[in-house]
């Protein structure tokens, strides 16, 4: 400390600027790189779906879309945050992503191109979206999961996805409250 004119003046040494510059510099390039995402829509994922059914007692075979569907939509991305308990400002709708393969599981003897109202019409019908980050939740990449009678009376689920030794491992899926 120097004394100029009766007040004490505190000196930062030079070092302690560049080590607090190095520190800023290194948390930036070492920010975490959001998550990868599958390139198909893994057996696993589908036989959570499978899973869940069988659980509400269904016993039935589903008709299951063999690509991924553009089902993400504001009253889908509201759902999410209700999940997540999000109270902020609402997020805009994500832009589609290119559809993927959907892998068939043992609840799926049936893989369909497109929902066909009247062949379907007294069938259910699964269809997933392409994974996505969930914009409410950090780090977390999943599928939205539409359930169906036909095109009609849907269900629709939340399915957070992990990859785990270069397979991808799905959660449990969890109701959401879309009305559409």
């Amino acid at each position: 400390m120097r004394a100029e004119g009766g007040k004490q003046k505190a000196e930062v040494p030079p070092c302690r600027y560049a080590f607090c510059l190095l520190l800023f510099a290194f948390a930036c390039a070492t920010a975490p790189q959001p998550p990868a995402t599958p390139t198909s829509l893994p057996t696993a994922v589908v036989e959570a779906m499978c899973s869940q059914m069988r659980t509400e007692g269904m016993t039935s075979d589903l008709r299951v879309v063999k690509t991924t569907q553009p089902l993400v939509n504001a009253a889908v991305l509201k759902a999410l945050a209700e999940v997540a308990f999000y109270r902020g400002k609402p997020v805009a709708p994500l832009a589609p992503v290119a559809s993927l393969p959907v892998e068939p599981a043992s609840c799926s003897r049936y893989m369909i191109d497109a929902v066909n109202p009247r062949r379907d019409r007294d069938a259910m019908v699964l269809q997933f979206s392409s994974p996505f980050s969930n914009p409410y939740t950090r780090r977390q990449i999943g599928v939205v999961a539409r359930l169906s009678l036909g095109d009609e009376s849907s269900m629709w689920y939340w399915i957070p996805v992990v990859e785990h030794k270069g397979s991808w491992a799905p959660g449990s899926p969890l109701i959401l409250a879309v009305h559409d």
